[in-house]
């Protein structure tokens, strides 16, 4: 929840990230809350109120997942939200007349991804979403200690400073420093 909050302050792509990562979490206890608080929430070193609201934040996000029928796979309505937002973003952006550095960013990685989306059977999605699951993946190989072939790292990388540069365009069209038209 703490994290969640800052990050989606920060940095939407993180914050989905992190979010796709909590969805794993829930499913890996199959929504049971009573798990989820024994084995992971309780462990957090705060306030006995801020436990609680920690609690309470798990407790939705259980309730909402089992509520939207995704214990075994998707994202949650909120999330798809934001994820559609971004793609809108993305598209605004390509077809600005103003937006040289983020076209280029994108073209650096438009095959890698569109290789992505064959490969993970994305195709019928937009970029954004595929982009996010990529790194998310990425995260997850790093995480088992995976061997990371050179080759998809490099991808990885363009494609990661493409939803970087998309997430600061998010960040500053969301704060009032800059708009797109």
């Amino acid at each position: 929840m703490i994290i969640a909050k800052e990050l989606r302050k920060q940095n939407i792509a993180e914050y989905l990230i992190y979010m796709f990562q909590l969805e794993d979490l829930v499913r890996a206890y199959k929504g049971n809350i009573e798990q989820i608080y024994e084995h992971h929430v309780r462990h957090f070193q705060v306030e006995p109120q801020t436990l609680n609201e920690i609690k309470r934040w798990y407790e939705v996000l259980c309730k909402m997942m089992c509520e939207e029928n995704l214990l075994e796979k998707g994202h949650l309505q909120f999330l798809r939200h934001k994820i559609n937002e971004l793609e809108n973003l993305h598209w605004q952006l390509m077809t600005s007349a103003e937006q040289d550095d983020y076209k280029m960013a994108f073209e650096r990685c438009k095959d890698d991804l569109e290789a992505f989306k064959i490969k993970s059977q994305l195709t019928e999605h937009g970029d954004v979403e595929p982009a996010l699951t990529a790194l998310y993946s990425l995260f997850l190989m790093r995480l088992k200690k995976m061997n990371i072939f050179d080759e998809t790292a490099q991808a990885m990388d363009k494609i990661a400073k493409w939803i970087s540069l998309l997430a600061k365009y998010y960040h500053d069209i969301e704060n009032g420093k800059i708009e797109i038209y």
